[in-house]
C-alpha cells in the first residue's frame, strides 16, 4: 500500500505540472467564512474539509484542474475569503463551452466562414446563444422558455449521444439554424460520443489554464487566484488585469469573449 500511495502521489505531481502545482500552492490563500451555511451534507463535508486543512487538487485527463474549492456549491463561494482580506471578483466566461465549440468548427470549416456558424460565433462572443435558443424553443415547443431553462438543457444536449440527441427540441434548432456546427458535432461524435466533449476539456484548459492562468500567475508571483474551470476568482484590484489577458488569450483563437466580473459585496468577514 505504500509503494502504490507514493506512486499515486509521484504521478499526481508530474500531471499537476508546472501550472498545477502554482494553483496548489495558491490555495492556502483562500478560506470559507464561518457564516457559510451548509444545505446538504456534500456542503457540510467540504467545509470541514477545508477547515481542517485537507485539501487535494489534481488534473485530470483532459489537463482540467480539480481541487476541494472547485465543486464547492454556488451558495458556499459567496463566502469565499482570503486570508489577507481581499475583496473578490469572479471572471466568468459566458457561453464558454458553445463558444469552444465554434474555435473548434471554424478549425473545419474552410474558409471564409459559412454563415450559419458565423452566426453561431456572434452568438456566443455576445453571450447570448442560451437567449437564442431559448426563443426558437419556444417557437417550436409552444412553451415559454426562459433563459436559464435554456442552458439547462443546452451543455446535456450537446454532449449526449447522437440518437437522444435528435429526440430533443433543441435538435431542430441546431438543424435549421446551426447546420455548419451540427455537421461539426456529428463528425466528432462519429467514432465516440464522449469526444466532443474532451477535445472541448482539452481546449478549455489550453486557453484559461495554461494560458490565462500561468500568464497571470508569472505577471503576480504572490497574488490569490482560483481557478473553476471556465471561471477565474481573483482579488477586485486585478480584475481588469486577467479580462485583458483573457481577450489577448482568446484573441489568437480569432474570437472576443462575452466576460462577466462579479464583485463580491461583502469582504473578509471571519
Amino acid at each position: 500500500m505504500k509503494v502504490r500511495t507514493k506512486t499515486a502521489r509521484e504521478d499526481n505531481l508530474m500531471r499537476l505540472g508546472p501550472v498545477g502545482m502554482a494553483l496548489t500552492a495558491r490555495l492556502d490563500h483562500f478560506y470559507v467564512s464561518d457564516d457559510a451555511i451548509p444545505a446538504n451534507y456534500w456542503d457540510r463535508y467540504q467545509l470541514d474539509c477545508i477547515r481542517r486543512g485537507e485539501v487535494y487538487s489534481i488534473r485530470d485527463e483532459y489537463g482540467r484542474f480539480h481541487s476541494t474549492f472547485t465543486s464547492l456549491s454556488k451558495s458556499l463561494r459567496k463566502h469565499l475569503r482570503t486570508k489577507t482580506d481581499d475583496q473578490l471578483t469572479t471572471i466568468d466566461i459566458t457561453n464558454c463551452q458553445p463558444l469552444l465549440l465554434g474555435i473548434v468548427a471554424s478549425r473545419q470549416s474552410p474558409s471564409p466562414y459559412c454563415d450559419t456558424l458565423t452566426a453561431w460565433l456572434d452568438l456566443t462572443q455576445q453571450g447570448e446563444i442560451y437567449e437564442y435558443a431559448a426563443d426558437k424553443l419556444t417557437e417550436i415547443t409552444g412553451r415559454k422558455w426562459g433563459r436559464e431553462d435554456a442552458k439547462g438543457k443546452f451543455l446535456p444536449f450537446m454532449f449526449d449521444q447522437l440518437w437522444r440527441m435528435r429526440r430533443h427540441d433543441l435538435w431542430k434548432v441546431f438543424e435549421k439554424d446551426f447546420p455548419s456546427i451540427l455537421d461539426c458535432i456529428r463528425r466528432i461524435k462519429s467514432e465516440r460520443y464522449q469526444a466532443l466533449s474532451h477535445q472541448l476539456f482539452i481546449l478549455e484548459t489550453e486557453i484559461l489554464l495554461d494560458g490565462v492562468a500561468a500568464t497571470f500567475m508569472r505577471s503576480r508571483p504572490d497574488a490569490p487566484i482560483l481557478t473553476i474551470h471556465d471561471e477565474l476568482i481573483v482579488p477586485s484590484q486585478y480584475s481588469d488585469e486577467v479580462r485583458e489577458i483573457i481577450e489577448t488569450d482568446f484573441e489568437k483563437y480569432g474570437v472576443k469573449p462575452s466576460v462577466k466580473v462579479e464583485t463580491q459585496e461583502n469582504k473578509g468577514t471571519n
